[in-house]
């Protein structure tokens, strides 16, 4: 998990200062500036317009950060229910999920309020406090078990 990240976060380092070194000023202006940048790259003179393998890349690790989230929900929600398998959630979890974001994005002016300035209020809020509560809720309720097992047997 640490070379992951170690991986992931040098790749983005490079890729934002390749951007800021091709375009410049301009990079904060461009909603996508890598591919901007990837217009300009040639490679021994026969690989060109490479925004299509950019284009791949990102919808692969797309498709797989949905996966990772929709089988980290549907094992969790099983759990929650007390269900012995996931398998049963996954069906009404991926409808409620894409329902919910038609709901949540339903046109461009959807996406561009979504990642407005309230973005990194709603990434923290869910990303960080809400697992953070939940972790401190289990927490407590273990702390609560143990002491109550300690006093019980006292």
């Amino acid at each position: 998990m640490l070379g992951s990240l170690v991986f992931t976060t040098t790749a983005m380092t490079v890729t934002n200062l390749f951007c800021l070194f091709l375009i410049g000023d301009l990079t904060d202006t461009f909603v996508f500036p890598v591919m901007i940048a990837a217009r300009y790259i040639t490679i021994a003179d026969f690989l060109q317009h490479i925004e299509s393998l950019i284009i791949a890349i990102w919808i692969f690790g797309i498709f797989v950060k949905i996966s990772v989230f929709l089988y980290i929900f549907a094992t969790s929600t099983a759990e929650w229910f007390g269900l012995r398998d996931y398998k049963p959630v996954v069906g009404p979890l991926s409808f409620l999920c894409m329902v919910f974001a038609y709901w949540v994005v339903s046109g461009g002016s959807g996406i561009s309020s979504l990642v407005s300035a309230s973005a990194n209020l709603y990434t923290i809020s869910i990303l960080f406090i809400l697992p953070a509560m939940i972790y401190g809720v289990a927490w407590l309720k273990k702390g609560w078990a143990h002491f109550r097992k300690n006093r019980a047997s006292t």
